[in-house]
């Protein structure tokens, strides 16, 4: 089990750090509100969406459904520390692609209207080494 440092600050829905004494499985089950009104369950699975499998501190250059926006946006503050950069996806009603995951690769096709989020990651934003 990851334990969060103790006391862990948590930025929540209000724009204020929460201190939490607790651990992430703990916090992964409850309802708890965190940056744009989102669970930590929710904004951790945006994240894994956007983020490369490999080195989630790299960057991130996604296209998104308008539904998972806003907490893909929320995501990406979240886990990076960097406020993504998001335009309309003006490359057709339809986005197609691929995510690796043991033990092969899923294809997926997002359906509009789309969103290209960028950002430069963790480890180029101010929260990197």
């Amino acid at each position: 089990m990851t334990r969060l440092k103790k006391p862990g600050y948590w930025p929540s829905h209000d724009g204020l750090l929460r201190v939490l004494e607790t651990d992430e499985e703990t916090l992964l089950a409850t309802d708890y509100k965190l940056i744009g009104g989102f669970t930590l369950r929710e904004l951790k699975e945006a994240f894994d969406k956007v983020a490369d499998p490999d080195d989630w501190r790299a960057p991130i250059d996604r296209v998104v459904p308008e539904v998972d926006l806003e907490v893909t946006k929320s995501a990406i503050i979240f886990y990076t520390a960097t406020e993504p950069m998001v335009e309309e996806w003006t490359g057709g009603k339809t986005y197609s692609t691929a995510l690796s995951f043991d033990p092969g690769v899923v294809k997926l096709t997002l359906r509009g209207p789309l969103f290209r989020v960028e950002s430069e990651g963790y480890r180029a934003g101010p929260a990197g080494p």
